[in-house]
């Protein structure tokens, strides 16, 4: 009996009463009955007790049980206010369900730190790991400004990784890019040009 489909070799064709293989021809094992494992290395099938069908432990029993520790405080960082300097300790970003205020003027200017350093060193360390240049354009000996990629509302945070270094002007386009368009759109000197 031959088949239309070639098989890989390796592959049989389990057909009864064939004695060799129909695509390579090597010999099938004679039919027989399976072969179970021993009964020891069946795997029982224990369910569960029922919470009705466990016994209650005693008194004795419930104080030596491990206890359960409560979850530590989450980690703290530093947040700082960029109107009045206020300086306080606080939960991050991405485990706040608020959005942050300052706690002595209650300004919404505020920005986290990472772990012990507050937003105005993070910021100077990274502006010199950049190179102090607007990673946008290029421009030096400008007023530089540091940015979230990844927004404080959208669970970012305030790690190196996630802060590039920006001129005001790419800022501001970052931000509104739409105003920065009509702004150059709308200016006298671009109708100047045109003229």
């Amino acid at each position: 009996m031959v088949s239309d489909i070639q098989r890989p070799k390796g592959e049989h064709k389990n057909d009864r009463e064939a004695k060799f293989c129909a695509s390579c021809g090597i010999p099938l094992p004679e039919p027989g009955p399976p072969i179970a494992p021993p009964p020891s290395t069946l795997p029982e099938q224990v369910r569960p007790p029922f919470a009705h069908e466990q016994p209650t432990p005693s008194p004795s029993e419930r104080a030596t049980q491990d206890v359960v520790e409560p979850a530590s405080p989450p980690r703290t960082v530093k947040w700082e206010c960029m109107k009045c300097g206020h300086v306080w300790d606080g939960v991050p970003p991405a485990q706040r369900k608020l959005r942050a205020t300052c706690r002595s003027c209650h300004s919404r200017y505020v920005y986290p730190g990472w772990q012990d350093k507050k937003w105005t060193q993070v910021s100077a360390i990274v502006k010199n790991m950049r190179g102090q240049r607007c990673q946008e354009c290029g421009a030096t000996n400008v007023q530089l400004h540091t940015h979230h990629v990844l927004p404080l509302r959208k669970r970012g945070d305030s790690r190196w990784e996630n802060l590039e270094v920006l001129c005001e002007d790419c800022h501001f386009k970052r931000h509104h890019w739409l105003l920065w368009l009509l702004r150059g759109l709308l200016s006298p000197m671009h109708w100047k040009r045109q003229i």
